[in-house]
């Protein structure tokens, strides 16, 4: 009894963390020329993301001896803006680790698929908590010319990613909401 007890709960297991496992990650990743601010304008769509606007990043180093992730976005349920600071406690050639510093969905691991230091990146992210993957696409600019968008889509679809999935936000009103983040 025991040992079918044990093999369910191998075979659990096994399938919870196979729901975060990304295939293909680049295996190049590098923190330091992550580092700055990045739009997060594509994502795939759910009930509480859709909620949120003009979402981004800003990844630095502020004592060379920690590294930091501030994701902020407008919460249209509070009807103002919102941020999540977390630190990277581990990088790697894939990607890193989030711990938010606030109990959160957001603690997680992030895999890039694909990167671009100076023009867009294609990340899964994979919430500890919901143990589910998320994509989300990312510029460096928050209007990208045609050719990002071009390339970004393209690397989407080498990816297995269908581009008409995802979502956007609608980062055209954001000039409205005094968005002006921190460079």
């Amino acid at each position: 009894m025991q040992l079918i007890i044990i093999l369910g709960l191998i075979a659990k297991l096994a399938l919870v963390s196979g729901d975060c496992e990304v295939e293909n990650a680049v295996s190049n990743f590098d923190y330091n020329k992550f580092t700055g601010i990045w739009y997060i304008v594509y994502h795939q769509a759910n009930e509480e993301e859709d909620k949120l606007d003009c979402a981004y990043l800003n990844a630095y180093s502020p004592d060379n001896s920690s590294d930091i992730v501030s994701l902020r976005y407008y919460n249209d349920s509070i009807r103002s803006f919102d941020e999540r600071i977390a630190t990277v406690p581990h990088f790697d050639n894939t990607g890193f680790e989030l711990d938010v510093l606030d109990p959160s969905i957001w603690n997680g691991r992030v895999q890039f698929a694909t990167i671009d230091y100076k023009r867009f990146y294609i990340a899964k992210f994979c919430a500890t908590v919901l143990r589910t993957l998320r994509v989300y696409v990312g510029y460096r600019d928050r209007h990208p010319d045609e050719a990002t968008l071009n390339d970004a889509k393209k690397a989407l679809s080498d990816n297995g990613i269908d581009f008409d999935t995802l979502k956007s936000w609608n980062s055209s009103r954001c000039d409205h909401l005094n968005y002006k983040p921190d460079q």
